[in-house]
């Protein structure tokens, strides 16, 4: 079967959320969401990422957890932070077995509130982006990125 012959519930799509609790859903349902892309909390990390289908007036929930990280960069809020490959693998891996949809990457800072037109310290260089994506498609899933400027 291919996915768009699945019969999908009319309504929004937010692709960028997160959720931090049950009465998330709640207020996203009430909204008329019927999808989301959860982009993830530090305070998942380890534990079992959310249901993608809570009951049957629930929204779709497509959850990555938390965020992959550099160690050292911006993801206090988000992320697991990881160096090596070795590690992103492993994350990734923990992920998929945490039952993660998406796998989100931070693959920049963020826009510093100190400094207007700057983005602070943090993101993966382009070879490590590459590796996480073909890491993320070897364990069937897709990535998604925190990027702020230019260059990321």
């Amino acid at each position: 079967m291919r996915t768009h012959d699945i019969e999908q519930p009319s309504g929004f799509v937010d692709a960028h959320v997160h959720i931090r609790d049950a009465d998330a859903l709640e207020i996203i349902c009430a909204a008329g969401i019927v999808t989301v892309r959860d982009a993830g909390m530090r305070e998942n990390v380890g534990k079992e990422v959310p249901s993608r289908k809570a009951g049957p007036h629930a929204p779709l929930v497509i959850s990555c957890g938390w965020a992959l990280s550099k160690r050292g960069g911006y993801s206090s809020l988000f992320g697991a932070p990881v160096d090596t490959r070795e590690e992103i693998a492993t994350e990734i891996l923990k992920l998929k077995r945490a039952g993660a949809g998406i796998i989100k990457v931070m693959a920049s800072g963020a826009v510093s509130l100190k400094k207007p037109d700057t983005i602070t310290p943090g993101g993966f260089s382009r070879d490590e982006l590459l590796f996480i994506v073909k890491e993320a498609a070897a364990a069937s899933l897709r990535v998604m990125a925190h990027a702020n400027g230019e260059e990321a």
